[in-house]
């Protein structure tokens, strides 16, 4: 992650994190299937790697995210969708998201992408899996990307860190095409067709070829 501003500029963001941790099991101790779903997802990313707990707290340069979930009862492959709040501002007024720099766009127009699509006669179509959370992040700035959790209403908090890429940071779109790009450049020699598709016909995890 590049950043526009030293992380640290950015003040205190346990406190809230909690308060909305909080407020979030209320709403699971009157929801059990979200209760269910969320613990899920909790001991999926602890499960696959994606994050671990911190035993040492007093890292000065923690920011922690809080986080909430929406249900998708529609969706077949995801029922519940966590998101987390990198815009949650700290006691100076700064989030992690506002001292981010953004990285830019480096993939083509989705116009542009559509218009070769509809060039041929059959049509490839794909999507990246966990695009983002197969991206790892730099040791040092893990910190960064801290959250709270408790496996009930009355346990203790537990405090955790993200080791990969979280799709609600700001450089997220931008990490996500860089690697693709870097990918292509390290290994698209082996794969000159498949490099091609991915250096042109990306849209962020969706690929249109």
């Amino acid at each position: 992650m590049a950043f526009l501003k030293e992380p640290s500029c950015l003040g205190e963001s346990k406190q809230t994190t909690i308060r909305r941790l909080n407020s979030l099991w209320r709403k699971l101790e009157a929801n059990p299937n979200l209760q269910q779903l969320y613990r899920n997802f909790i001991h999926e990313y602890l499960d696959m790697g994606h994050m671990e707990q911190v035993f040492e707290v007093s890292e000065p340069t923690a920011y922690y995210m809080p986080h909430h979930g929406v249900l998708r009862p529609d969706s077949k492959s995801t029922q519940l969708r966590t998101v987390v709040d990198a815009s949650c501002a700290t006691t100076t007024g700064e989030s992690l998201n506002s001292i981010l720099a953004n990285g830019g766009v480096i993939q083509d127009e989705l116009f542009a992408i559509l218009l070769r699509f509809r060039k041929n006669r059959i049509g490839l179509i794909s999507d990246i899996k966990k695009m983002f959370r197969m991206i790892f992040i730099d040791e040092s700035q893990r910190d960064l990307l801290r959250i709270v959790w408790k496996e009930s209403i009355d346990d203790s908090i537990k405090t955790y860190k993200m080791n990969r890429v979280v799709y609600s940071t700001t450089c997220a779109p931008y990490l996500a095409q860089r690697v693709l790009k870097q990918l292509v450049m390290d290994d698209g020699h082996n794969y000159p067709l498949a490099a091609s598709a991915v250096s042109s016909d990306m849209y962020m995890d969706d690929l249109l070829y």
